[in-house]
């Protein structure tokens, strides 16, 4: 399965290392991975990771894997299987982006500010530095909208949420 998915046919492939297959940010983080492997685990969790295909488009894949055992206990090989998720992890990117920015000014909202706050207070503190933050609400807006229009307001909160954000 793998052979397919990355594009690879199976003599390309044997005698190559793990980390020939994934992009370079991510080599040190499959070396780590692999140092510290607990080969007493019969089954590993499912894991995600990135792959680069033969083609060097790089793509998210779900790997799980059973660590196969001869009858002394020693780890003989791991059997893997990967699955693309590509798709799933762009879609749940562009979730996440919907669920944090305004539809209207694609400026963040009070959704991302509260989960993003705590992180920042904690980064700040740690370092030492003053912190500044800012919310703005548009009080009343309704009314303006009702005098000037849907069209008019929508530009209006958008112009505002430009002005911050720049």
């Amino acid at each position: 399965a793998e052979l397919e998915l990355l594009e690879y046919s199976l003599e390309e492939m044997v005698g190559k290392h793990i980390s020939d297959f994934v992009p370079a940010n991510d080599q040190q983080s499959v070396e780590e991975a692999i140092k510290h492997k607990d080969f007493d685990i019969k089954f590993g969790k499912p894991f995600e990771r990135k792959f680069r295909k033969k083609n060097g488009q790089v793509i998210d894949v779900e790997i799980c894997d059973a660590i196969i055992k001869d009858k002394t206990g020693r780890a003989m090989y791991i059997l893997s299987s990967m699955q693309d998720i590509s798709e799933t992890v762009s879609y749940q990117k562009q979730l996440k982006s919907m669920l944090e920015s305004d539809v209207l000014t694609s400026a963040r909202n009070a959704q991302y500010f509260y989960t993003k706050v705590s992180d920042l207070i904690d980064e700040y503190a740690h370092v030492q530095k003053e912190l500044t933050l800012m919310k703005i609400k548009v009080s009343n807006f309704e009314e303006i909208h009702n005098m000037f229009g849907h069209e008019k307001s929508e530009v209006l909160l958008a112009k505002l949420a430009s002005f911050f954000t720049t």
